[in-house]
């Protein structure tokens, strides 16, 4: 009975040490939708990644529209009430880090095994002047999240699936809605002779 034990206490220690065990990964931790004006607004998504037994990269690149499988770009859907994708406008995007373990190597962001860090998408939506008909209640998605594995020196391509992706979407904003500006008071100007 002893060695049954210790024979499962191995397997199960190696089957640790073999799979690919996530540190907070896939997780998202705050969304944010800000209106700039009547025709634009700032949507941000902010996520956690790392792997505690293999290296990572991740996009810096933000793409509008369906994905290509080879793209190493995160893509976006600007959704009207929630669910359907809309055309409406331009997205401009880009993710960005502040993490000190987090380096860019081939244009994708690095980071070693054994870290997590802290990414966020940040997209800039702005709509035609002047405003369609219709309901305008306008959320960002985060439609194909791409990354790349690294285990002993060997690239493993992955992204995240539909069900994890569900919550990679920023709150609502209603375009309809009378424009009031989140800051309020004179502007200054520096003038530099």
């Amino acid at each position: 009975m002893r060695n049954y034990i210790i024979k499962l206490s191995g397997l199960f220690v190696a089957c640790l040490l073999v799979l690919p065990t996530n540190a907070d990964a896939y997780a998202t931790t705050k969304q944010m939708a800000v209106r700039l004006s009547d025709h634009s607004a700032l949507f941000t998504i902010t996520y956690r990644f790392g792997f505690l037994n293999r290296e990572l990269k991740m996009p810096i690149g933000v793409q509008r529209g369906a994905f290509e499988p080879a793209s190493p770009y995160a893509h976006v859907a600007l959704l009207a009430d929630s669910e359907d994708v809309s055309n409406l406008g331009t997205v401009a995007g880009i993710v960005l880090t502040d993490d000190e373990d987090v380096t860019v190597v081939d244009n994708e962001y690095y980071l070693p095994a054994g870290k997590t860090a802290e990414f966020t998408l940040v997209a800039l939506v702005t709509l035609p002047d002047p405003l369609p008909e219709g309901d305008l209640d306008l959320a960002l998605n985060v439609s194909h999240l791409p990354f790349t594995m690294i285990k002993d020196g060997t690239p493993i391509s992955a992204r995240l699936n539909p069900s994890e992706l569900q919550y990679y979407t920023t709150p609502e904003i209603d375009f309809r809605d009378q424009f009031q500006p989140a800051i309020k008071g004179a502007v200054h100007t520096l003038m530099i002779k």
